[in-house]
């Protein structure tokens, strides 16, 4: 019996179950800790308080396809908490996992690294944002790579989503389309039949149609977004491009090592395993173009876009991954790639212990802790004015949209989530504070000012106010609980000062 057991336990299945078991219960209980951040609360409140055909004209501010906004949906509509979005990274990411073990053709010790790697064990499996469909997507593709002939439809709605995980993957998702759909249909010499042909074409106009409904989203976003295309009205542009490199070069050590200040050593390491994963290329040229490509492009979009890169990041470890995948399936040997995707794996794990750490012990902001004083001393139907263009959702997430309302200045409106237009660019003066407060004050008696703070910068100055109002701090910011600034672009907190008529 001690000898069967033995056996049970030495299996492959058996060794599958109980690493993705340890691994569920480790990012659970990450999770559990993980406040959430203004992106995650943002896409929580456009799925509650939108409907799904205001969700998709909402996407050309966000930069992102609207499924991960209609995975949300049914949990936002139902009426549950936020915290329930924790569900989904938690579900994909077990998913990945399994699917992994179970098909990936590399060795346990590979697949063991892959499993509690920076991405899978805390930035893709705790933070509630798209990211999370990535390896999932990914593993799925490799898995069913193939056997994409006999299964084209299959592999195309695979491609074809992957395009709706995050604008950073459409290179991959365009490179994949054309080395199997074109090659297969224009290139290649060999005859095919014509049940094979139109599987082939129908395949390949699902997976386009698929493509094409967020590139058109996001093409539209782009040229519609002024944050988007503001960098644009300079004209001394191609003078900052040196700094953006370096800054890019900066955030890319930085963030996998997990410090402001990075080490030589540190940098000559990344520096190797960029270098073996240029000797790799010449192994496996179709599958180096794409992931070269996708890394470079990923860079771009991070310059001119976003100038933020931490959770983008770790990708490159996942399209490494993939590249090492097909490898195998190729059967050209590449122990460059694979020494590249462990020594990447392991060179980053010290940085996200750090990470998950300080989210463990302490908060990336304040909204959750807020919005229980809000519940327990404010009264329901209030208005909170809003006295920074932002940062308001990551409060009002923690609310019933009916119980209190938001007031954002720019926008002359009541709004719990945020649109990335003209408004967010404008500052708040006390003048336009007051302003607020007249005519707020004829429909609505209780008035709290909402005044973010945001990275230790207090917002609106009160001395003006509180010349015209009486001004009563009810709530001020706890901010020795947060974070370390480096870890979040964006540390918030927030005060709650209650605004009545001087008597």
């Amino acid at each position: 019996m001690r000898q069967k057991i033995k056996q049970i336990l030495k299996s492959d299945q058996a060794i599958c179950w109980i690493i993705l078991s340890i691994y569920i219960i480790l990012i659970t209980y990450i999770s559990l800790h993980h406040e959430f951040t203004q992106d995650e609360t943002q896409s929580w409140l456009i799925a509650r308080d939108l409907n799904p055909i205001d969700i998709i004209k909402q996407m050309k501010w966000e930069g992102h396809s609207f499924l991960w906004h209609y995975l949300l949906l049914p949990f936002a509509k139902l009426g549950l908490p936020i915290y329930v979005q924790k569900i989904l990274p938690i579900c994909f990411s077990t998913a990945t996992i399994y699917i992994l073990w179970k098909h990936a053709p590399f060795s346990k010790l590979l697949k063991f690294l892959i499993t509690f790697s920076s991405g899978m064990i805390y930035y893709y499996s705790s933070f509630a944002r798209p990211y999370c469909m990535i390896p999932f997507l990914l593993v799925a593709i490799a898995t069913v790579y193939q056997k994409r002939k006999e299964r084209p439809y299959l592999y195309a709605i695979l491609v074809g989503l992957l395009a709706h995980t995050h604008l950073v993957m459409l290179p991959t998702v365009g490179l994949l389309v054309i080395t199997f759909w074109l090659n297969e249909l224009l290139l290649k010499r060999k005859k095919i039949s014509k049940e094979e042909k139109g599987k082939l074409i129908k395949s390949f106009i699902l997976v386009i149609s698929i493509i094409l409904i967020y590139f058109i989203i996001a093409v539209y976003g782009y040229f519609y977004c002024k944050i988007a295309t503001d960098i644009s009205r300079y004209t001394e542009v191609t003078t900052y491009i040196p700094y953006w490199a370096s800054y890019t070069l900066h955030s890319i050590s930085s963030t996998f090592y997990g410090g402001e200040v990075v080490p030589n050593y540190y940098i000559f390491l990344l520096a190797g395993i960029t270098l073996l994963c240029i000797i790799g290329s010449k192994n496996n040229i179709k599958q180096a173009i794409i992931f070269w490509i996708q890394i470079i492009f990923m860079i771009l979009v991070h310059c001119m876009v976003w100038f933020s890169l931490p959770i983008r990041i770790f990708i490159i470890i996942y399209t490494l991954m993939f590249w090492v995948w097909m490898d195998y399936y190729e059967k050209k040997k590449n122990s460059w790639t694979t020494v590249a995707l462990i020594l990447l794996i392991i060179i980053s794990i010290p940085g996200t212990y750090k990470c998950v750490v300080q989210d463990i012990q302490k908060k990336a902001s304040g909204g959750s802790e807020t919005a229980e004083f809000i519940k327990e001393n404010i009264p329901k139907g209030s208005v909170f004015i809003n006295t920074y263009s932002d940062f308001h959702q990551i409060l009002a997430a923690y609310l019933k949209k009916e119980d209190y309302l938001f007031y954002l200045i720019h926008a002359d409106e009541f709004r719990t989530f945020n649109v990335w237009d003209e408004e967010i660019l404008k500052y708040t003066t006390a003048n336009d504070v007051i302003n607020a407060i007249e005519k707020l004050k004829k429909s609505y008696s209780h008035i709290y000012l909402l005044n973010p703070v945001v990275t230790k910068n207090y917002g609106v100055d009160m001395s003006k106010i509180s010349k015209k109002y009486q001004v009563k701090y009810l709530y001020v910011p706890k901010e020795k609980d947060l974070m370390d600034e480096f870890y979040f672009l964006d540390l918030v907190t927030f005060e709650i000062i209650e605004i009545s008529e001087r008597k």
